[in-house]
């Protein structure tokens, strides 16, 4: 917001249960009242417009972040919990080359390269890609797009197709 910009005042009312819990929030982010209704407003417009703008040919911003699993055929140990000792010690005596050659290249139509492909094929909107290793099966993909809300709305439906796919968000920026 620049300095010069009006700023018109209002008064809201709010159930004392309501208020308290925003009064929390709010000095739990060190942020005062105004600026935390303006975040707020932003926010829910934002949403509220979503749909509106991945159906339009308007040119947008935005990230889609994608939490995937690994999905390996032959893979034979517990993952249900991830960081524990003995399983970190089970894949430390795992040979890469091996896990490589077993795993995944005999499984060519793999998510990951599904979603390499669609980068490509979506590579007037597909700005860049960020790997993160969340655990050893889970990986976490941010991917800043930019171009028409179709365009990008046609690659989240099918990154989020993916079999691999846990969790996923869509974060429009304007």
């Amino acid at each position: 917001m620049s300095d010069k910009e009006e700023f018109h005042r209002f008064s809201i009312s709010l159930p004392k249960a309501q208020f308290e819990e925003f009064e929390a929030f709010r000095a739990n982010y060190g942020i005062n009242r105004s600026d935390a209704i303006r975040k707020a407003m932003r926010d829910y417009l934002i949403k509220e417009t979503r749909e509106e703008k991945l159906i339009s040919d308007k040119f947008t911003t935005a990230v889609i972040i994608i939490c995937l699993e690994h999905l390996w055929e032959g893979h034979d140990h517990d993952h249900t919990v991830l960081s524990t000792e003995s399983h970190s010690v089970q894949h430390a005596e795992d040979d890469a080359s091996h896990i490589l050659m077993a795993h995944y290249f005999n499984y060519p139509d793999s998510d990951l390269i599904k979603i390499n492909h669609l980068e490509h094929l979506y590579h007037d909107i597909v700005l860049t890609k960020m790997h993160v290793h969340s655990a050893h099966e889970r990986c976490i993909l941010i991917i800043p797009v930019k171009g028409s809300g179709k365009r990008i709305n046609e690659f989240y439906q099918h990154v989020i197709q993916l079999k691999s796919v846990l969790s996923h968000d869509l974060i429009i920026e304007n």
